[in-house]
């Protein structure tokens, strides 16, 4: 065991003094009778050689979610999994999980996880590179887009304190996080936000050209990045092609330029103990950045601006002037004797009052003299107290702040589910709540979707099990045209076959994939035959939505060979409370002899449309590509409008009916319009 002290830097150095010697922390053996609380290891996951814990649900999946060393994929069964089938993230996305150092404005080592595809498989096509690549898992979104901004300017700064007050200016005005750090000019974060960790939300490339001998960038190849430093102000057509072929390399190799800060406490999940962990690594994060302030160095002489190099105050002077201090000479802006004020150091926090605690800060670092600009910005504020958080943790998770505490009953890690994931993940999972699985893209799950955390801290039953949710044709004849073709299809989805010119097709005209995720009829039955005698191709049999050709002529479809149509409110004679159906399988329950009576819409529960998944878009629908989702088409412009229906448009009861196609009343309703079905046959006349 160990023992581990800090201090802080009372006086840091400044006008020339030295550092102090040492470190700020020293660490000692020493012995205990009592266990620590947060101990080490993963609990029920799986710990990869580097010490990472991974989900026991992506062992054997075909990826490496071990980074670096791919312990994961090591003693599988064959074919265990059902793999994705390509493994190629967009570029350079391993830089999204550096974290960053804002006092020292330094990229450090990763703290996300930016190569595990955490099972899923979520494609994002690229026109820029003519490629599909896959996200992982810590991606939430991301999309490719090409701007190009050839436009030049350029700035002179009469002094460094200019130059140093236009950056600060500059990213006040725009809201961003980063500022003037340090006395070299380099831009890094400023040291008073409230976190540790970038997350880039963009990135694009950029050039800046200081002097003709130096020319700086950011993103971009190598190659054509070396190729950039030779660039010769007696050749304008060279250094064009040069420049040129750089920004067509920031495509594919970008570099990150605007970014969000945000605390790296909330990367603390789903291991023991998480919010106590959190909670103590968000303190030490606020600490670490007050004691690296500026508000701790004396103020410059005339004005002069001070900022923080290592750990040293240094003074930027305004023109005129100089010295360690700026103490020598005149400004030569301004008036003599006018000093402009600067913020002193927050004070500690305020004890509770309700739920409320406060600070405050004083305009005296210096104070303004002489009828100097006053401090900008508030001088006290306030935030939620964390007396509250500690409350609720130490309910929550008692062993963590005390072994001698019995631990909350809760259940452990929930069973993996193969080829799928929990929809929402917890720390902690406590007797009485629910776990939500769901499937990987392209697969269903046939069984328990969710399970439950028991009285006996066990959990209710083992999730189902995700098989594929698609059709293939494996058994069609050569000779018969199918259409659309393509690989798979989903349940429901219908094919129309026929035979090429001189030959007629033998068996039925359309399949459909159905729940047990084979065509029917079945395709191996139908085939193409020569023409006879005077025999000709005729057109194809034209059925009713709700019908379907069988052995030339149309036939009722049973209900579940139903696709898209418009959910309607009816009451059966077997229920007693009115049930949704949609228009096809009640003209297709009619067409079978079974009448059903229409009901108020109100009489039904409408459950919430889920678009998470393109395979089940309605005919009234389309697919966003970059999100995988439906969404309403713009426009009715249906291939398959569906039938005719008699319908109202609006909230008026009084409305005149009118009739409407499907995928018309679907589309509207879709956009928000409320549209009531008063009939699945045409208005009359």
């Amino acid at each position: 065991m160990f023992q581990t002290r800090s201090r802080a830097m009372a006086v840091h150095a400044q006008f020339g003094g030295n550092r102090c010697d040492g470190d700020r922390s020293e660490t000692r053996a020493c012995e205990t009778t009592q266990g620590c609380p947060l101990e080490e290891g993963c609990g029920d996951r799986f710990r990869c050689r580097s010490g990472q814990c991974i989900d026991r649900a992506l062992l054997c999946n075909g990826d490496q979610d071990c980074e670096e060393d791919g312990q994961d994929e090591q003693d599988c069964a064959v074919e265990k999994y059902i793999t994705c089938g390509m493994s190629v993230p967009p570029p350079n996305i391993k830089d999204l999980g550096f974290g960053f150092d804002v006092v020292s404005g330094k990229q450090r080592g990763s703290v996300i996880n930016t190569v595990s595809f955490g099972g899923q498989c979520r494609k994002i096509y690229s026109g820029v590179h003519n490629t599909l690549y896959r996200l992982p898992l810590s991606i939430i979104q991301y999309s490719f887009l090409v701007k190009a901004q050839n436009d030049f300017s350029d700035e002179t700064f009469t002094s460094e304190w200019h130059y140093a007050k236009d950056v600060i200016n500059r990213e006040k005005v725009t809201g961003t996080t980063t500022g003037f750090s340090n006395y070299d000019f380099h831009q890094t974060h400023d040291t008073t936000q409230s976190g540790q960790t970038q997350i880039p939300l963009s990135k694009s490339g950029t050039s800046r050209m200081s002097t003709l001998k130096k020319v700086d960038v950011e993103g971009g190849g190598t190659q054509q990045i070396a190729a950039l430093m030779l660039i010769q102000p007696s050749s304008p057509d060279r250094n064009w092609e040069m420049y040129s072929n750089w920004a067509e390399s920031v495509g594919s190799f970008p570099n990150f330029m605007k970014q969000t800060l945000r605390p790296l406490s909330e990367l603390v999940k789903e291991v023991q103990c998480a919010g106590a962990k959190r909670l103590y690594l968000r303190r030490a994060i606020e600490q670490y950045l007050s004691e690296s302030h500026t508000c701790h160095c004396r103020p410059c002489r005339n004005n002069g601006m001070v900022v923080m190099v290592g750990d040293e105050c240094t003074c930027i002077c305004k023109p005129g002037t100089l010295g360690v201090a700026c103490e020598k000479g005149t400004e030569a802006e301004g008036q003599p004797g006018v000093i402009d004020g600067i913020w002193a150091c927050w004070s500690a926090w305020s004890s509770c009052s309700g739920v409320k605690r406060s600070r405050s800060r004083s305009c005296s670092n210096p104070a303004p003299q002489n009828a100097g600009q006053q401090c900008i910005g508030e001088p006290t504020e306030t935030s939620d107290c964390e007396d509250q958080d500690m409350q609720y943790l130490k309910t929550m998770e008692p062993q963590c702040f005390d072994q001698t505490l019995p631990a909350s009953q809760i259940c452990g890690t929930p069973p993996a589910l193969i080829n799928g994931y929990i929809l929402v993940p917890k720390d902690i999972y406590l007797v009485g709540s629910k776990v939500d699985y769901t499937c990987t893209e392209g697969l269903y799950l046939v069984g328990f979707g969710t399970i439950e955390c028991t009285a006996s801290q066990t959990w209710s039953a083992k999730p189902g099990l995700c098989t594929n949710a698609r059709c293939t044709i494996d058994s069609l004849d050569e000779d018969v045209i199918a259409s659309p073709k393509r690989e798979v299809y989903g349940i429901g989805e219908s094919v129309t076959l026929s035979c090429p010119e001189g030959r007629q097709l033998i068996g039925e005209a359309t399949l459909m994939c159905d729940p047990s995720l084979n065509f029917s009829p079945d395709p191996a039955d139908i085939k193409c035959s020569p023409v006879t005698g005077s025999q000709t191709c005729t057109s194809s049999l034209q059925c009713q939505p709700w019908e379907k050709s069988s052995r030339g002529k149309c036939v009722c479809k049973m209900p579940f060979e139903c696709s898209s149509s418009l959910e309607v409110c009816v009451t059966t004679s077997r229920s007693r409370s009115p049930v949704l159906l949609n228009v096809c399988k009640m003209q297709s329950l009619q067409c079978l002899g079974k009448n059903h009576t229409m009901a108020e819409e109100s009489s039904c529960v409408w459950p919430q449309r889920i678009t998470t998944d393109c395979t089940n878009c309605h005919i009234w629908e389309t697919c966003d590509d970059q999100t995988n989702a439906c969404r309403c088409k713009e426009s009715a412009d249906c291939l398959t409008p569906g039938s005719n229906v008699c319908v109202q448009v609006g909230e008026d009861a009084s409305a005149a009916s009118q009739t409407m196609s499907e995928c018309e009343a679907g589309q509207r309703r879709c956009k928000g319009e409320k549209v009531t079905v008063v009939s699945i046959l045409p208005c009359a006349a």
